[in-house]
């Protein structure tokens, strides 16, 4: 299940990617991206993982990656120019990073 929030229309925010891709089963994202040039990547692959991405400020960029099973990654992001590169598990699916 996957839910991605870039609030464009609230706040005229421009420029903002997030990429999902989910493998497996009940994989669970959410994704939100307020401001502009954020970038946001999630592969997800295994059993039962679960990822939050949010992101409030300028160009900040998550990269997070979970394999194997009943994972829970948490990244918040405000301010500009951060950098979070997650990776959970010994099974990380290939692509990722």
């Amino acid at each position: 299940r996957q839910g991605i929030r870039n609030n464009t229309a609230d706040t005229g925010s421009s420029n903002n990617l997030a990429l999902v891709t989910q493998s497996g089963d009940l994989g669970e994202s959410f994704v939100e991206q307020t401001n502009d040039d954020n970038e946001a990547r999630l592969t997800q692959g295994g059993v039962d993982n679960e990822s939050v991405i949010l992101q409030s400020g300028f160009t900040n960029v998550a990269d997070v990656a979970q394999g194997g099973s009943n994972n829970l990654s948490i990244v918040n992001q405000t301010g500009s120019g951060n950098t979070a590169l997650v990776g959970q598990n010994a099974g990380v699916p290939s692509g990722a990073f």
